[in-house]
């Protein structure tokens, strides 16, 4: 991604995000909002709009992203 794009994300505008992808960033920021606890619904949710498969491969990318930016901010301010 470009850093425009990443900060307009962290400004909340999604405008570019490919239509058929907003419902897995939006899950994924809300993922990151509860620490890893999302809401049962948000992921019936997203099992519905993807399928169990892709779904699984979404919970994946974002607990390996979070997971990713856990160690990062530990070694930067560690």
């Amino acid at each position: 991604m470009r850093n425009e794009e990443i900060k307009k994300m962290l400004a909340g505008v999604i405008d570019d995000v490919p239509v058929h992808e907003v419902a897995a960033v939006m899950f994924a920021q809300h993922y990151t909002d509860t620490r890893g606890n999302p809401t049962r619904e948000s992921w019936q949710s997203i099992v519905e709009i993807y399928g169990i498969s892709k779904a699984k491969g979404i919970l994946g990318s974002v607990r390996s992203i979070d997971r990713e930016c856990l160690w990062y901010c530990v070694e930067f301010f560690f």
